[in-house]
């Protein structure tokens, strides 16, 4: 638990094998917020994501929405 700088290179090697795997890329994007506290890498990340992908993208572009205080896209 809370182990990011375990969670980010793990997240990029099995992204590689299942890029479009929504949970991975929301797991890479809380590493993103936990680790360095990049709100805009983590939106940035998770803004590129199709549809299908979606997974645990959902609630985290929530929760990052909130962090910015970006309430239009919380509510969307």
């Amino acid at each position: 638990m809370n182990a990011w700088e375990r969670l980010e290179p793990l997240t990029d090697f099995w992204l590689q094998r299942a890029p479009g795997s929504g949970d991975l890329l929301s797991y890479k994007a809380i590493a993103l917020l936990e680790r360095h506290g990049d709100v805009a890498a983590a939106s940035q990340l998770l803004d590129g994501a199709r549809f299908e992908q979606r997974g645990l993208i959902v609630g985290t572009r929530i929760q990052l929405a909130l962090i910015r205080r970006d309430w239009d896209h919380a509510i969307e």
